[in-house]
């Protein structure tokens, strides 16, 4: 039986940048959580005793997330997943699980892996219609015969999603992994020839803004609705999920929804789709359709937000809307720091960092990207990435 788990939750997470400016991936709240802090939670339901936590960027904002119930160790400093899992070596001597603090998925899976392991070190796997974005896995007999990092023409339809059941043997391979091409000591290196176990059940590796919302939409099909605030003269259709302090008044809400703690809404608000407004968030007169809105946003006269994601503090002025549809209704591109990326959504919104503050009557167009703590100028078209720059208007 496994009773220790290692999670890594070192790196920055560029890929979701401005949303991990003022903090580390693994912090991202999603439909009222972050996500290490729901890891951490589906690891004791998994039986898991012991976790521990590898730490690195804006380690203190980790530990105050998880506090005192899991022991913390500072990553070593060379780059890579295997050194990562090598920085435990002095305080893991007995089996254990690998998992990444910045997914979110069904929590079954460590439960099953922890009831199927039987001494042999383990991957799990998943196929994926788009295997070329992972570490491509080949399979053999029921054992990894060959791991491939992102490649242009995969092998397979099998990815590793980075979880593992390692034995403290593991430790005497990852010490002799070398520098890889992309600068990293990477953990795929050693993987080859143990026991591949694939799984069918929901896993994401939230890695781009967009797939936020893939995430959000999922675990609010998967809660348990209650309400434990106010609700007056309300139509609801579909499940939501109320904290306390929240209050809803005239308002319409069509389909999944995260009312996070003293969360106002009204009135006439209307909030659709799979959508989480996470705690303080004041929403007057607005429409908000499938999007991920943080801590204390607000906006109350007249806005329209599809289909984003939207950082905490974020200030939006009367009249502001986000798009998030292309006249060609050709797929989103989204401006990211490696460079425009396609979504693949047909619909997608913008990415807008926290504490941005926004005019009245502003545009933003679909796939926009606006840095921190931006000032957006009244009656501006906002486009593309937005650099933070309180003194002027950003067109």
């Amino acid at each position: 039986m496994i009773n220790t788990a290692v999670v890594l939750a070192g790196g920055q997470g560029k890929r979701l940048w401005p949303l991990t400016a003022h903090k580390p991936k693994p912090l991202i709240e999603i439909a009222g959580k972050s996500m290490i802090k729901r890891i951490v939670e589906q690891l004791k339901e998994a039986g898991i005793k012991r976790i521990v936590v590898v730490v690195n960027y804006r380690e203190d904002d980790i530990r105050a997330e998880l506090g005192t119930d899991v022991e913390y160790v500072r990553q070593l400093p060379k780059p890579g997943t295997a050194t990562a899992v090598l920085s435990v070596k002095e305080h893991v001597d007995e089996d254990f699980l690998v998992v990444s603090g910045d997914h979110v998925l069904d929590g079954n899976i460590y439960t099953t892996l922890v009831r199927q392991f039987s001494g042999e070190n383990t991957v799990v796997l998943k196929k994926v219609d788009e295997p070329s974005n992972y570490g491509v896995v080949e399979v053999e007999d029921g054992y990894i015969k060959a791991v491939e990092e992102k490649p242009a023409h995969p092998k397979s339809n099998l990815i590793n999603t980075g979880i593992y059941a390692f034995t403290p043997e593991v430790f005497k391979a990852l010490e002799r992994v070398k520098l890889s091409q992309r600068g990293e000591y990477e953990i795929t290196d050693v993987l080859a020839g143990m026991r591949a176990l694939t799984t069918h059940a929901f896993w994401l590796d939230v890695g781009w803004p967009w797939q936020v919302l893939e995430a959000n939409a999922w675990l609010l099909e998967h809660m348990t609705p209650y309400v434990h605030g106010e609700i007056k003269n309300c139509e609801i259709e579909g499940k939501v999920v109320v904290e306390r302090g929240a209050r809803l008044h005239n308002c319409v809400i069509r389909g999944n929804v995260y009312v996070g703690e003293n969360v106002k809404i009204g009135p006439f608000a209307y909030i659709r789709g799979s959508t989480s407004l996470h705690s303080g968030a004041e929403l007057g007169s607005v429409e908000i359709k499938n999007s991920v809105i943080g801590r204390d946003v607000k906006a109350k006269h007249f806005t329209y937000i599809g289909d984003s994601v939207i950082g905490d503090k974020v200030n939006v002025g009367a009249g502001t809307h986000i798009a998030n549809l292309r006249f060609d209704n050709k797929p989103v591109k989204v401006h990211t720091p490696m460079g425009q990326k396609n979504s693949n959504r047909k619909k997608f919104g913008a990415v807008i960092g926290e504490g941005v503050k926004f005019g009245v009557n502003v545009s933003v167009m679909p796939g926009t990207v606006i840095e921190p703590h931006t000032y957006v100028m009244p009656g501006t078209v906002v486009k593309g990435w937005v650099q933070s720059n309180k003194n002027r208007a950003h067109q």
